[in-house]
């Protein structure tokens, strides 16, 4: 029966069948062609390349014994199509013909062979095969190249010495716990970071607790960030009752403000804080009862006690001196950090045995400096001997590369993670930081006497609104301690403190932690590809 079309021999087609499947078609058992997908090396019809080299016009699915034409005739299709090099025109051949007739002599050049032969069209689905295969392994070896040059520009010094894959840290935030919680600070060791429990306000038993929950979740490696005494001993030695009465008699009008804004504004009984609870630590509703005599460097030996018998690597302290708790972090085989917001503390953390300087800018939630975290990094790199992480105003892997960029050996992050599904600060907090705006996170006073930056709330909006000037600490703290503490236990967590950096303004959305971290990762490895 005749089929309108070229007869082709069995013998071709089986040879054709062959070619193909070398070029990745699978055969069955029975050595009848199965196509999974004739698009893998075959154009269509219509497509740029098609259209460019006149190759093939099959484009299709065609599986053996199956479909409109079957195995056989869709082989028979693709045999019987001309490509580039078939026979030329025919206005073609005559112009040529001509010329040569009208020279008088025959034409030397001998005629191309057709494709349409068999051993020409091996060839071109052999060719085409090749330059797909290279190709693929061309772009495979560069998005290699390019992603080894991205880990190298995140894998320092730091990484070496803390035995992780990229240098950055979660900054060990808040005073209670909440913002670096355990499901925190194992995602953010296990995606490749420095975890960091943010250990200020707990006393020891519960920071125990911190440390082994978060060892349930990772055996990467962690830290614990402490707030240091005061260097020399200094600090304040009363009690918060006799401050809270030199308040009284002294600035009249700034305790009734408070206890007034408190009941009357905000509506909640104002409760002042115990003496049980050391002027130097912080005071919320759930604050760490330390029994001590010794104030902050009473719990902080408490403390280091905790960290020297559990598994820790990491010790992190701000504020104030680290005195000899660098050496007693050293003999546990721990590495030290020193938070500093000045060049001046940087050279003391350095003398007093630290291994890496945190450079927190002004950028940085909570209690920060005044100089930007660039200038701040330029400046203790200078002075300093060390590696130098950069804290503050980092929120996106523009950032970090930018840090990496001015000399940081890695970043301190903890703004970037409070919207994370696993940090559990309040709510309200995350969803203040949801939804402010640029010039909502702002630095001042209010809620410690000294400088801090977080979401600017109704009650500092109150108290910018009377007029009054924050009062020197300890005054200020005690005063606004009391106003925390009594907002916590009536779950007003709109007008209690909320710390957040500067970056707060960018952040619109809750996520994991682990893709927020891949996403400050595949975003620094962008930037330094584009560079």
């Amino acid at each position: 029966m005749s089929t309108g079309r070229s007869p082709v021999s069995r013998a071709a087609v089986r040879i054709t069948m062959f070619s193909i499947v070398r070029c990745g078609a699978r055969v069955k058992a029975n050595g009848a062609p199965s196509f999974t997908s004739l698009t893998d090396f075959i154009p269509a019809r219509d497509s740029p390349r098609a259209r460019s080299t006149r190759t093939f016009g099959y484009a299709g699915t065609t599986r053996s014994g199956s479909g409109r034409h079957g195995g056989r005739t869709a082989a028979a299709r693709i045999i019987r199509m001309p490509c580039a090099c078939s026979t030329p025109s025919r206005s073609t051949a005559t112009k040529s013909s001509g010329t040569a007739a009208s020279s008088g002599r025959p034409s030397s050049r001998a005629p191309r062979r057709s494709c349409t032969t068999k051993a020409g069209r091996h060839r071109r689905i052999a060719a085409d095969c090749r330059r797909r295969t290279q190709a693929r392994h061309r772009l495979n070896r560069q998005h290699t190249q390019e992603l080894a040059v991205g880990i190298q520009h995140l894998h320092g010094s730091v990484c070496d010495l803390l035995g992780i894959r990229y240098p950055i840290c979660l900054a060990g935030m808040g005073s209670q716990g909440r913002a670096t919680p355990p499901a925190l600070v194992a995602a953010v060791s296990n995606a490749g970071g420095l975890g960091v429990i943010g250990g200020a306000g707990l006393d020891a038993e519960q920071l125990r607790r911190a440390i082994r929950d978060t060892r349930k979740l990772t055996r990467a490696p962690i830290g614990v960030n402490l707030i240091l005494p005061a260097r020399g001993g200094a600090g304040a030695t009363k009690s918060r009752s006799e401050i809270r009465q030199e308040i009284e008699r002294e600035y009249p009008q700034y305790y009734a403000f408070v206890k007034d804004l408190a009941e009357r504004t905000f509506g909640f009984p104002f409760v002042p804080v115990g003496d049980d609870v050391p002027v130097s630590l912080a005071a919320t509703a759930d604050a760490a009862r330390y029994k001590g005599d010794g104030g902050r460097r009473g719990l902080l030996t408490e403390q280091m006690e905790v960290l020297l018998e559990e598994d820790v690597q990491v010790f992190v302290g701000s504020l104030g001196g680290l005195d000899d708790y660098a050496a007693r972090a050293h003999a546990r085989g721990m590495t030290v950090f020193g938070v500093a917001v000045g060049v001046d503390q940087a050279s003391a953390y350095e003398t007093e045995g630290a291994d890496v300087i945190v450079a927190q800018g002004a950028e940085a939630g909570g209690h920060t400096g005044r100089v930007g975290r660039r200038e701040l990094v330029r400046q203790i790199r200078s002075s300093v001997r060390l590696p130098v992480l950069a804290g503050g105003g980092i929120g996106d892997g523009s950032a970090i590369a930018e840090a990496i960029r001015d000399g940081a050996a890695g970043v301190w992050i903890g703004t970037a993670f409070l919207l994370a599904d696993e940090c559990a600060i309040p709510q309200v907090h995350k969803a203040q930081i949801a939804a402010g705006r640029e010039g909502e996170f702002d630095a001042d006073r209010i809620y410690s006497g000294t400088r801090m930056r977080g979401y600017r709330n109704a009650a500092i909006r109150a108290w910018e609104a009377a007029g009054l000037k924050p009062l020197p600490s300890p005054y200020q703290k005690v005063l606004m301690d009391d106003f925390n503490a009594s907002a916590a236990q009536a779950g007003r967590w709109d007008v209690h403190s909320n710390p957040s950096g500067a970056v707060a303004a960018a952040l619109h959305r809750c996520a994991p932690a682990r893709e927020i971290f891949e996403a400050l990762v595949a975003e620094a490895e962008s930037a330094f590809r584009r560079d």
